[in-house]
């Protein structure tokens, strides 16, 4: 076969894969692929007769136009003259005239339409003459048998024939399906757009119901979404955040630097959940927030970070407020305690020394019983609401210590069988034998419970019985369960108040309280108290026919403790040289007839000074020191003790036995003791068993002391001598109190940063009792104006008046540090 002919032939097939090509790829790159072989092939089939004279068969042409005839899209071939020299059935069908009608005539011949002729002519006016090409996408000016318009690329391309005359090579795609499918693309797209925003905005309003700021950021920690708490939160509109990082919003660039890097850990899947406490950065208010920072992903699968703020500062304002609030009622129940316990002690010492008189007429000890009593219930009343008062700080230790359960549960009911028989009732005691005879737990909350329901049976009971039982209800998990109940035959509970019986202030009735007495408090701490040791209480009860009150307990098996001390107390063999500081009279009686009926000697001081001054005149074995005291109290005058003494008074014995003896039962009193250097802490009224103990430990610290000294040491020590406390007067008053203000100015520096510490921290107990040291001290050197001024400031945090401590506190930091540069000049 002709090499010419082969190329025809190639070129052809070429042009009539066309419409394969154009699946599967671009339409536009299939187009020119098709159009660029056909622009080649056809210009060959002016050269048929050349071919016949080659030597070619005649049906070349005919063999040309059938393949051109299998290309799908229409193609033609132009004279200059716009006249049609070939074309395909695809064209012909298109232009809806045979084939070989169109050869010799131009698209005006064909068409109803001139106007569209016209401008094709123009077209291929312009390709002959200047040799472009036609490249365009247009919309048929005819329908398609459906009626539909059609939409075609249209290609032109300049050529020449066989013999060099310039020629017209067209073509037309039909992409109708294409831009069909396109514009239902486009419509899903904005259906798809249109739902997105419409997820958008219902996110958008979503997240602006929630108070607290929520947002979302990208990879770079920039605002993508934000509700309207953020904006509000940064007095920002969103368009001002939105896209924007923190350090583009004027975040200090460490601070940006940090969140930055904290999101992009959480981007990496860390997760974030603290609180912050910061300024607000506009109004510069203390701030507390909880920050949560997670991560997810957005629509189209990329990693975001969903944040959310929660501002809790008026909850922490709210704690602090109910911290403050404690801390003023702990306060003020440590100061009524004092002021209560402290003339209480004095009658109830005063009572007990009483009935040791032997000679006592059986009328009068009755009396003296019975004032007793009273006064030891009314003690009793203000245990209660101390105990309450524990209760209700969390400060409530339970101890965990071996005990005989038999005799304790015996004990603690012992003293109520007179009370019973003097009622004519039965009481009675039943002890499971089954139970073990030692256990582990706290004896003196057991005792204090049974205590408050075996009173309560006996008291609410006019005739029958009271029975008290203890239980073995078998062994959980090693330890026995150890039932508790307290029976009796009294008034009984009505069923409306048994819900509200183990509340606080809370009895049967109101004429309860009036005919049988009491707070109200008992049954509440004794639910506390069952509860704080693990177990459970509860009652039955009819009106009028009794009731039983009943707790549980677990208690592991124990060993026997040590036998406690049970002889009558006698004076101890050692006679000790006592400092007493108590500034009133009935509790000096008191304290002074115990140690002399213990066989020591005692000398009384009625001020902390006054006991600074004593020890540096007289050595001494102990010092029962109160804790409040005018001119200065127990703990200020123990560290001035501890630090040997104040400037000019040395005293002789820093490291001497220091026992606190006051009405002040609060843990936080006993602390503030022991912080100061005490040794011990013995509370009021006083118990002369424990203040033998006491003084027995210190007779044992002594001989200690004395055994590990040298010989010479023991020879050089000085004997005590007996002597009276002198009374401050004339000119070694004068030097006393010019060393007082000595000690007062130079004792500045140390309490500016007590009170600093203090008020940083807002510890208002602390702060009210450096205020009451910095009034007393003030009095004493005759600082009348600081004197009044401490003292407000300390009624100021007892009632936790935060207000006036912001605006007054300054002014005595001011005053203190204007006395101690006046001073130093």
């Amino acid at each position: 076969m002709d090499k010419r002919f082969r190329e025809i032939l190639w070129s052809l097939l070429a042009a009539a894969g066309m419409g394969t090509l154009a699946l599967a790829m671009h339409w536009s790159q299939a187009l020119g692929l098709a159009l660029t072989g056909a622009a080649a092939v056809l210009p060959s089939v002016f050269a048929a007769a050349r071919l016949k004279r080659h030597g070619l068969s005649g049906d070349a042409d005919a063999f040309l136009q059938r393949l051109i005839d299998t290309i799908p899209e229409p193609i033609y071939v132009k004279d200059a003259q716009s006249r049609y020299v070939m074309v395909n059935e695809a064209f012909a069908r298109e232009v809806q005239h045979p084939a070989a009608t169109l050869i010799g005539r131009t698209y005006q011949d064909v068409t109803s339409r001139p106007e569209i002729a016209a401008r094709l002519a123009a077209e291929d006016a312009e390709v002959i003459k200047y040799g472009k090409s036609i490249f365009k996408e247009i919309r048929s000016f005819a329908t398609g048998p459906d009626g539909q318009q059609r939409y075609l690329h249209v290609y032109k391309r300049h050529s020449v024939d066989a013999s060099g005359q310039p020629i017209i090579v067209g073509a037309h795609y039909d992409i109708t399906d294409l831009r069909l499918a396109e514009q239902r693309l486009q419509l899903a797209l904005e259906r798809e757009v249109a739902l997105r925003e419409r997820v958008q905005n219902y996110m958008q309003r979503l997240i602006d119901v929630i108070p607290q700021p929520v947002y979302v950021k990208d990879a770079h920690s920039r605002f993508v979404m934000v509700n309207e708490a953020v904006c509000k939160n940064r007095k920002k509109p969103p368009s001002e955040l939105i896209g924007r990082d923190p350090l583009e919003l004027g975040a200090d660039p460490d601070f940006a630097r940090m969140i930055v890097e904290e999101d992009r850990a959480v981007l990496e899947g860390a997760s974030v959940f603290k609180e912050e406490h910061a300024p607000d950065p506009f109004t510069g208010e203390e701030r507390y927030r909880i920050v949560s920072k997670g991560r997810c992903l957005d629509a189209e699968g990329q990693p975001v970070l969903i944040g959310a703020n929660f501002d809790i500062t008026a909850w922490r304002q709210a704690e602090q407020n109910a911290e403050q609030a404690s801390a003023a009622k702990s306060l003020f129940l440590a100061s009524m305690s004092h002021e209560i316990r402290t003339p209480l002690s004095g009658v109830i010492g005063t009572l007990r020394l009483a009935l040791h008189d032997q000679y006592l007429s059986q009328q009068t000890r009755d009396y003296l019983d019975t004032s007793l009593a009273n006064a030891e219930s009314l003690l009793g009343i203000i245990n209660d609401i101390l105990d309450f008062s524990k209760i209700e700080a969390g400060q409530l230790k339970i101890e965990n210590i071996d005990f005989d359960l038999r005799a304790r549960t015996r004990d603690s009911v012992q003293a109520f069988r007179s009370h019973a028989a003097s009622r004519s009732l039965r009481f009675d005691l039943h002890v499971d034998t089954a139970l073990p005879q030692y256990v582990r737990g706290d004896p003196t909350r057991i005792r204090q419970v049974l205590m408050n329901l075996v009173g309560n049976a006996v008291k609410f009971t006019e005739q029958g019985s009271v029975v008290v039982r203890v239980s073995d209800l078998g062994v959980v998990n090693d330890k026995y369960r150890v039932g508790f109940s307290v029976t009796d035959t009294g008034i009984g509970i009505p069923a409306e108040a048994l819900p509200r019986l183990f509340q606080k202030f809370q009895q049967a009735d109101v004429s309860t309280t009036r005919r049988y007495g009491g707070t109200g408090l008992g049954l509440a701490i004794c639910r506390e108290l069952v509860e704080a040791m693990g177990g459970t209480i509860e009652v039955c009860s009819e009106e009028g026919a009794g009731t039983t009150f009943r707790f549980d307990l677990l208690l592991p098996p124990g060993i026997a403790p040590a036998p406690e001390l049970s002889a009558p107390l006698v004076p101890h063999t050692r006679r000790l040289n006592v400092l007493c500081a108590e500034d009133v009279a009935v509790n000096q009686l008191i304290v002074r007839t115990q140690l002399t009926h213990m066989g020591h000697d005692v000398d009384m001081v009625e001020t902390g000074l006054a006991a600074i001054q004593a020890l540096a005149n007289k050595d001494y074995d102990i010092v029962l020191m109160d804790g409040r005291m005018p001119e200065m109290d127990g703990a200020d005058a123990t560290r001035a003790i501890r630090a040997g003494g104040l400037p000019g008074v040395p005293v002789r014995n820093p490291e001497i036995t220091i026992v606190a003896l006051t009405a002040n039962a609060s843990e936080e009193d006993r602390q503030l003791y022991l912080s100061a250097g005490m040794n011990d802490f013995v509370t009021k009224p006083v118990s002369e068993r424990q203040l033998h103990q006491v003084l027995e430990a210190t007779i044992r610290v002594l001989d200690a002391r004395r055994a590990t000294s040298d010989a010479r040491q023991e020879a050089q020590r000085e004997p005590t001598t007996q002597t009276s406390t002198v009374p401050f007067a004339g000119p070694a008053h004068e030097d006393l109190m010019e060393r007082v203000m000595n000690v007062f100015v130079s004792a500045i520096p140390e309490r500016i940063t007590l009170l600093e510490a203090a008020w940083e921290s807002r510890d208002l107990t602390t702060l009210a009792h450096l205020f009451h040291s910095i009034s007393r001290s003030a009095a004493v050197v005759g600082m009348d104006e600081m004197h009044d001024f401490a003292a407000q400031l300390q009624e100021a945090a007892t009632r936790a008046d935060t207000s006036m401590l912001e605006r007054e506190y300054p002014r005595l930091r001011g005053a203190l540090s204007s006395i101690k540069e006046c001073f130093a000049t």
